[in-house]
């Protein structure tokens, strides 16, 4: 994903949850965090490695991730090492990120106002894909 340019910038939005307003993500944040291309995520989602988001947002229902989601998938990304070549299936990935979400809707189920924590880093990741699209640019 080194060499490609982003298409989409990662976009963000204002949600909100029982009077709790905050930001959710679209799949190309955490694409970024864990060095993979947005569609290799799709198609976790489509065979269930990974649990579709929280919130859909939006006439057209968008998935949109919460900070908190992203955040637990790519520490749990990097818990499991899994490199580039690295078979998703010789890890507990799939079954940890499915505890991660039942985990995430019980928190927030419970205390709504954890969905204020944003994305680890979210400047830092803005500044790498514009480096990474001007490179591939020249």
């Amino acid at each position: 994903m080194k060499n490609k340019q982003f298409k989409r910038l990662p976009q963000r939005t204002v949600s909100s949850y029982k009077e709790v307003e905050f930001c959710v993500y679209n799949i190309t944040w955490l694409a970024i965090i864990i060095d993979r291309d947005p569609h290799t995520i799709r198609r976790w989602e489509y065979n269930k490695v990974i649990p579709r988001p929280i919130f859909k947002i939006g006439k057209v229902r968008r998935r949109w991730y919460c900070g908190l989601e992203i955040n637990a998938y790519a520490k749990i990304f990097r818990q499991c090492d899994l490199r580039k070549g690295r078979s998703i299936d010789s890890t507990r990935f799939a079954e940890q990120c499915k505890t991660m979400h039942v985990v995430l809707q019980r928190k927030i189920e419970t205390s709504p106002r954890i969905l204020l924590q944003g994305v680890v880093n979210e400047e830092e990741i803005v500044a790498r894909i514009k480096l990474i699209n001007e490179a591939v640019k020249n």
